[in-house]
């Protein structure tokens, strides 16, 4: 078995060699998008998503901007309910995630990553034991699309 697949050398800018220490889990250099959401967080629940948080727009036909905005909001609030709703401590987002969206993760006190690398977030998904999210639906989030680890920060 080739172990060096697993095995990752992080270096961090300054720093002395005393300051060395191995670190089982996965590491990278992501932080979150805002002050006020938690930068470290003991025994978190993960959530990775693949693709975006935000609704996405049809041309099917002309509609009105009041029309448009409003369900853009109600599944803006649908979705970030049901994931709430299992209570995640961390969410780790491959793109973007719309601004009403991070104001409710903001106010739940979840710690929102964006712009993560697709390789990043298959080395999490093995390191944590969890799923990678494509689509949110009520099926596809449950307590097993969540995973855990130590330390977040």
């Amino acid at each position: 078995m080739d172990i060096r697949q697993y095995v990752h050398i992080k270096k961090l800018a300054g720093g002395n060699k005393k300051e060395i220490r191995i670190v089982q889990g996965a590491v990278n250099s992501c932080s979150v998008i805002r002050k006020d959401m938690p930068e470290r967080v003991s025994n978190p629940r993960i959530l990775l998503v693949q693709g975006s948080i935000s609704y996405h727009r049809t041309e099917e036909r002309y509609l009105s901007i009041d029309g448009l905005a409003k369900r853009e909001d109600e599944y803006i609030n649908q979705i970030c309910g049901l994931i709430k709703s299992f209570k995640p401590d961390v969410i780790l987002v491959e793109n973007t995630v719309q601004g009403q969206a991070r104001d409710i993760f903001a106010d739940a006190k979840v710690a929102l990553v964006l712009r993560v690398k697709p390789s990043v977030l298959e080395r999490i998904k093995r390191v944590c034991n969890t799923d990678l999210i494509n689509f949110i639906t009520p099926s596809t989030i449950n307590n097993h699309a969540l995973g855990k680890c130590r330390e977040f920060y």
